[in-house]
């Protein structure tokens, strides 16, 4: 991995203001809005698996 990789993944990972509420995520920290997407995929994913079973 070269420098500006490494200088890029640190912002991401540590430096991204993951706590502070975002307007593009209905008012969401990043936190919870990945949360909420994976309950989401799982539900459905479960849903489409019982239909499957019927």
């Amino acid at each position: 991995m070269n420098k500006k990789t490494k200088q890029i993944n640190g912002y991401i990972l540590n430096g991204y203001n993951s706590v502070r509420p975002h307007h593009y995520n209905g008012a969401l920290t990043p936190e919870e809005s990945e949360n909420r997407y994976r309950f989401y995929c799982k539900t459905v994913t479960n849903s489409v698996d019982a239909q499957q079973n019927v």
